[in-house]
């Protein structure tokens, strides 16, 4: 929390910590410790993402209604997912139980 290592290796920009480190106070209000590193362990930001979408649909799948839901659509998975609107809901809902039981 608060800090950010980037390796710069192949960057040739001489201020881009400082360009850096004043961009990422304009958009989040806060300071930050930014430090350059070599090191190419640990994953980048794009990773990491990957990593933790991968863990929040492990954990979706564990879901009684969407573990049925994979059940009659043999061959199905879950590859993306996306926020609905709370307004919304309860029509989609409905629209999916149509779905799953056939109706039009």
């Amino acid at each position: 929390e608060g800090k950010i290592i980037i390796n710069i290796d192949s960057i040739k920009e001489p201020d881009f910590l400082r360009i850096i480190s004043k961009l990422a106070l304009k958009w989040t209000g806060r300071i930050w410790n930014i430090t350059s590193s070599s090191s190419k362990i640990g994953n980048t930001l794009e990773e990491q993402e990957i990593i933790n979408h991968k863990k929040k649909i492990e954990e979706i799948k564990k879901d009684p209604e969407i573990k049925k839901i994979l059940e009659l659509f043999p061959g199905s998975s879950i590859h993306s997912i996306e926020e609905m609107n709370l307004k919304n809901d309860k029509k989609n809902e409905s629209e999916i139980q149509k779905t799953i039981k056939g109706e039009k």
